[in-house]
């Protein structure tokens, strides 16, 4: 789990910083899970912002990389929530439905994730 949370956690970081590209070749899936792992993302906005679209652009990127190493993932979203208890709400969703990781796109969100954080030590 330590793994796969670690990869997914990589493969999103540094889509979101370095970008799409279109040469590079993934290798060899060493096998597959025919597990699917849910993901949570709680978003500032919706997919209309720009501000928001480079992130769903970046998870899409995430899940076929990871889904090339034969890890599925399945992204789930909540929108137009930029802080407060709406945030707290939506991560205590996800942990409830045993995402095994929860997203912000938004540096004002943290508090509200703090507050439920430590209720679901698994995602």
């Amino acid at each position: 789990m330590k793994k796969l949370f670690s990869t997914l956690l990589s493969a999103t970081m540094i889509l979101t910083l370095a970008g799409c590209s279109n040469g590079g070749k993934t290798s060899a899936s060493t096998g597959t899970d025919d597990k699917t792992y849910t993901v949570g993302m709680v978003c500032i906005g919706n997919a209309e912002m720009a501000y928001d679209r480079n992130f769903y652009n970046a998870a899409d990127a995430a899940k076929k990389i990871l889904a090339d190493k034969g890890i599925n993932i399945e992204w789930k979203y909540t929108y137009d929530h930029p802080e407060g208890d709406p945030v707290a709400a939506d991560c205590t969703e996800f942990g409830e439905d045993g995402a095994i990781a929860v997203f912000l796109n938004s540096y004002g969100m943290e508090n509200a994730m703090l507050t439920v954080a430590g209720d679901y030590p698994e995602t």
